[in-house]
This record gives structure tokens, C-alpha cells and sequence, in this order.
């Protein structure tokens, strides 16, 4: 606007914002190479086909929900399926990003889940819910029957929000704690942002079952056929998502702790310690 040209040249009308993305492109890759560093030197290699397994049943998920979405047509299950997929591709691509956003994407996929639940299950109570102005996510998860999953949702809803008065120290620790009590402590905070993305995974998988079933018998045991045939099996399926509900009620009063930013004002308080004089 000056009329410097410190590349010589004006800049196009579009330049900046493909700086920034080339930007953050290459920020995204060092810190993947780092993170490749680091998970060869503790674990000696990279497992590169653990990867690409996850990747199928994330894929097949996000599909399968997507299918479901068309055949139930128009209408508010439909939605919630549609809302799905799309979540589990979001959550997924950003989990690969090592992005915080993943886990609001799966406090979406958790909720519209709820909702599908509670359509395919009790068909009277989710037509209440969706003509009611002040129903709210919560309900659906109550009325799915998922309260033992509150812990799990209010971590994931800490990450769905960028402002003052966030806590994402507090609520990393829970999503820590809802793992599988095997993981090794040292391992288990690296860990927890991809145990809620499996986690998640289970459980739409479990719902898409019964929602198929509803569309048609045959769709119903084509779809039961994959699960079991090439994700996991069922009774597995169903035993490691227990196990998951029973987890995270041990959590469910858990706190959130401080807040986790701190401006300036705070160095007013008395008995502050900044932090770099800890």
C-alpha cells in the first residue's frame, strides 16, 4: 500500500494467503519429521503398517456412516449420520496434523453419534428432542444412555473453544486417565489424543450396526460382516467399549484445574510467581 516492493515486484492480490498456507504446510511437515525422530529413537522404529491399519477403520467408519446417511434419506438421522462421517474425516486428517482441533471434531462426532443412537433406539424421545428449542447436546448424550461418557465430553468440549478461560491442561489429563490402565505412563499423554480418536471410532461403529439394521436386514448383516471380517470382532467391539464406559465414570467428577493461559494481569495478584522464576 506504500509502494515498496520488498520482492521486487507488487505482491498479487491472493500472494499472502498462500505464503501463510505454504507456511503452515511446512511447519506441519518439520514437526511431523520430529515427531518421526522422536518415535525412532524410543521405539527403535517406525511403524509405518500400524499407521495404515488405523487408517482403513477410520476410512471404512467414515463411509459406512456416510452410506447410511443416503439410505436413511432425509431426515434428522440422516443428518446426525451425515454430521458423522464428516466428523471422523476431520478429526482424522487432524489427528495426522497432530492438531488439538481433532478432538473438537470428535466432541462432534460424540454428540451426533448420541443423536443417531438415540433415532435408531428410541424414535419417540429423539422426535421430542429435535422439536425442542432448548434440547442441547447433553440431552442427546443422556438420552442415548451415555452418562458414563461425561468425563469424555467435557475434556473434548475444552478443546472445542479458543478464549481466555480454557482449560486444556485439565482436560488433556482426563482423556489421559480413560485409557486402557496397559499403557505405559510414559507414553499415555502422547497417546491420548489418538486412544479418543479409536475410541470414538468403536463407537460409531457400534451404532452404525444397529442404525443399518433399521434401513434394511440385509444392509444390517452386510454391514455387521465387515466389522467383524476385517475391523474387529464383535464381541470384542462390544467388550472394549464397556470397558471404555466404565473407564471414564471413574473420572466423571474430575476437574478441570486452572485455566490454562495467563496474561499480564495475573502478575498483579499477590503471591504470583511468573513462570520463567519457577
Amino acid at each position: 500500500m506504500q509502494g515498496k516492493k520488498p520482492a521486487g515486484r507488487l505482491y498479487r492480490d491472493d500472494e499472502f494467503a498462500l505464503l501463510h498456507f505454504y507456511e503452515r504446510r511446512a511447519r506441519a511437515a518439520t514437526w511431523a519429521l520430529k515427531a518421526f525422530d522422536l518415535e525412532k529413537r524410543r521405539m527403535g522404529k517406525l511403524d509405518f503398517e500400524h499407521l495404515e491399519t488405523r487408517n482403513f477403520r477410520y476410512l471404512i467408519a467414515a463411509e459406512m456412516a456416510g452410506l447410511i446417511s443416503v439410505w436413511l434419506k432425509r431426515s434428522p438421522a440422516a443428518d446426525a449420520a451425515a454430521a458423522c462421517s464428516s466428523a471422523m474425516r476431520s478429526a482424522y486428517w487432524l489427528w495426522l496434523e497432530d492438531d488439538d482441533r481433532a478432538l473438537a471434531a470428535l466432541r462432534v462426532l460424540l454428540e451426533q453419534c448420541g443423536r443417531l443412537r438415540v433415532w435408531t433406539e428410541k424414535p419417540e424421545k429423539a422426535d421430542k428432542l429435535e422439536r425442542s428449542p432448548s434440547s442441547t447436546p447433553k440431552d442427546w448424550l443422556t438420552a442415548a444412555g451415555w452418562r458414563r461418557l461425561s468425563a469424555l465430553n467435557k475434556a473434548l468440549g475444552e478443546f472445542s473453544h479458543a478464549h481466555a478461560n480454557i482449560r486444556w491442561d485439565g482436560a488433556r489429563e482426563i482423556l489421559q486417565k480413560i485409557q486402557h490402565e496397559k499403557i505405559d505412563p510414559d507414553d499415555s499423554l502422547h497417546m491420548a489424543r489418538g486412544h479418543a480418536l479409536d475410541a470414538l471410532t468403536f463407537i460409531l461403529l457400534k451404532e452404525l450396526i444397529g442404525s443399518s439394521e433399521k434401513v434394511s436386514p440385509v444392509i444390517g448383516s452386510a454391514f455387521r460382516k465387515i466389522v467383524n471380517d476385517i475391523l474387529i470382532e464383535e464381541k470384542d467391539l462390544e467388550k472394549g467399549t464397556e470397558a471404555l464406559f466404565n473407564r471414564t465414570l471413574l473420572h466423571k467428577d474430575a476437574s478441570l484445574g486452572d485455566y490454562s493461559f495467563r496474561g499480564p494481569a495475573d502478575a498483579t495478584r499477590k503471591g504470583f510467581t511468573p513462570a520463567a522464576d519457577r
